[in-house]
């Protein structure tokens, strides 16, 4: 639930962040295709850890 809370709040996160004049011209420095690289790679790491935390709550319970 947290990691889904989490993706969802992150882009409205972001824009308030901007909003703020938080400066961000870094991002400017690093090339287009390494954020993108980047950015699935960390959506896939919070993806195998929030499965991984999934399997452990649900395998001890009763589905049935």
């Amino acid at each position: 639930m947290f990691f889904t809370v989490l993706i969802m709040a992150t882009p409205v996160g972001f824009a308030q962040l901007m909003k703020k004049g938080i400066n961000l011209k870094f991002l400017s420095n690093i090339p287009p295709a390494l954020l993108l690289f980047g950015s699935l790679i960390i959506s896939a790491l919070l993806l195998i850890i929030s499965s991984i935390l999934s399997i452990k709550i649900y395998s001890k319970t009763e589905l049935a």
